[in-house]
């Protein structure tokens, strides 16, 4: 009903731009509403949400860590959101590493009393603008509530290290640390986990106070709240949620959840193409990587640790009673990233040959018909099997393992995110047959491109109304 009446007040405006002045003769204007007049049904699953991991949604927002860049992944600024004093501390890249997925680690060399904080996810504007603020970007912005306890773990690995270490939240009223036995020097990278209770509600950071002489190697900060929703629960192995912003998605009562993107599904080159199999297991060996909105050059610098992964969307879903509706890429990285319009532009005026096309494509895009798109159609084939296969199956065993013995029951899957045009079609043909011939009871989502209208949106309903009619189709509208 809102609608309708923005849309004849919206028309009114339209036809009498000076109202707002003059009343243009109009002194009332009513609209009669009767509820036994329906038009088209609308299906329960039509109202959903659409989760993307950017501007913080879930690492820093949904995701109850509170360390921010926790692995020193970041390759642009790997100590940002942490300051040191008094320490020497580098960053180091090597096979050493914790393992082959985050193999960065902090090189710490004391020499006598130093500390070394966390800031968290810090703010990053001035209030309610998109002016960036620098001062925000250095002050720490955990938020800790009083009485709350949180658990901290990390990895260390003493190299020459003889002195103490100790560890607590850092703020106002925040002062009580609590030491710990630093490993054995020559033992390999140690797990270390301590509690730490909040003397008050208000923000601050997380300090690993470092006392004595040597090098020590640090890696994969956590600090989470017990109270979060999920912590302990075998469903929710690896991660906990913010119970606040969990609550608020149970009022909002979806019927379905989109995941995970958005052009964070797609990646921005080969390299990074989306891989659904790097979110799932122990967060300490998921890749993590720049997040594809990232803004350097101002001091934006954050990455995905994809802590919010396949299975806790999934975990999600189910827990909201929502039909999961996870989005895959058609094996093409994101479109605008790939500048796609202005090279078909170029193309289809003659600038550019068919095969300077063509090898254009194979620069954004899996070939079908390749062993790479093989590969990836049995990802997507896999995929399928961690939600729906019984645990005596490979990828089955995988999701029990990840704390989930019964199945997910998925039952859709959209192939692309906002693409339109000769390669996604392309692409999404060889999947769509490949899903119809193997797993016909999955329902496939199509994509129409960017916009509600234009010339992209109509070709892209000329296209699915003629060959794919028994799919549901995903309109975007800004």
């Amino acid at each position: 009903m809102k609608k309708l009446l923005l849309t004849v007040i919206s028309l009114c405006l339209a036809l009498c731009p000076a109202l707002a002045l003059s009343g243009c003769g109009i002194s009332k204007l009513a609209v009669t509403l009767n509820a036994d007049d329906l038009g088209a049904e609308v299906a329960d699953t039509m109202y959903g949400i659409f989760l993307e991991d950017i501007s913080y949604a879930c690492d820093g927002g949904l995701v109850s860590n509170l360390i921010n860049n926790n692995s020193f992944e970041y390759t642009y600024d790997p100590l940002n959101c942490w300051q040191t004093d008094n320490l020497e501390a580098n960053v180091v890249t090597a096979a050493d590493g914790l393992n082959q997925a985050n193999s960065s680690y902090l090189k710490v060399t004391a020499n006598g009393a130093g500390a070394l904080t966390s800031l968290g996810f810090v703010e990053y504007y001035d209030y309610l603008t998109d002016n960036y603020n620098s001062q925000k970007m250095k002050t720490p912005d955990m938020g800790f509530i009083k009485g709350h306890t949180y658990v901290l773990r990390f990895f260390a690995r003493n190299v020459s290290f003889s002195g103490s270490l100790s560890v607590g939240l850092t703020s106002t009223l925040n002062t009580q640390k609590i030491t710990l036995s630093p490993p054995e020097q020559g033992n390999g990278w140690t797990e270390m986990t301590v509690q730490l209770t909040s003397s008050a509600t208000e923000d601050g950071g997380m300090t690993v106070n470092i006392d004595g002489e040597g090098e020590l190697h640090l890696d994969f900060f956590t600090l989470v709240d017990t109270a979060s929703y999920g912590y302990g629960a075998e469903e929710w192995k690896y991660v906990s949620l913010r119970p606040d912003l969990y609550n608020a998605l149970v009022n909002l009562s979806p019927a379905f959840i989109r995941f995970p993107g958005g052009c964070l599904a797609e990646g921005d080159d080969l390299g990074r193409l989306f891989d659904w199999k790097e979110t799932i297991g122990p967060l300490e060996g998921r890749a993590q990587t720049y997040n594809i909105w990232h803004d350097d050059e101002n001091g934006k610098i954050y990455n995905n640790t994809f802590a919010m992964g396949y299975h806790e969307y999934l975990q999600l879903s189910s827990d909201l009673g929502a039909e999961p509706l996870p989005i895959l890429n058609a094996g093409m990285i994101c479109q605008f990233a790939a500048g796609y319009n202005a090279k078909y532009k170029k193309y289809s005026n003659g600038k550019m040959s068919r095969d300077e096309w063509e090898a254009y494509l194979d620069t954004v895009a899996l070939r079908p018909g390749t062993p790479a798109f093989d590969s990836y159609i049995q990802d997507i084939f896999d995929l399928i099997e961690y939600c729906n296969g019984d645990t005596d199956t490979y990828w089955g065993s995988k999701r029990a393992e990840n704390g989930r013995e019964q199945p997910f029951n998925l039952k859709y899957i959209g192939i692309g995110n906002e693409n339109w045009g000769e390669l996604y079609w392309r692409n999404f043909d060889a999947i769509y047959s490949a899903l119809k011939q193997t797993h016909p009871e999955i329902t496939v989502i199509s994509s129409a491109g960017y916009a509600f209208s234009g010339q992209r949106y109509e070709d892209s309903w000329d296209i699915i109304n003629d060959e794919y009619t028994d799919t549901l189709v995903d309109e975007h509208y800004y």
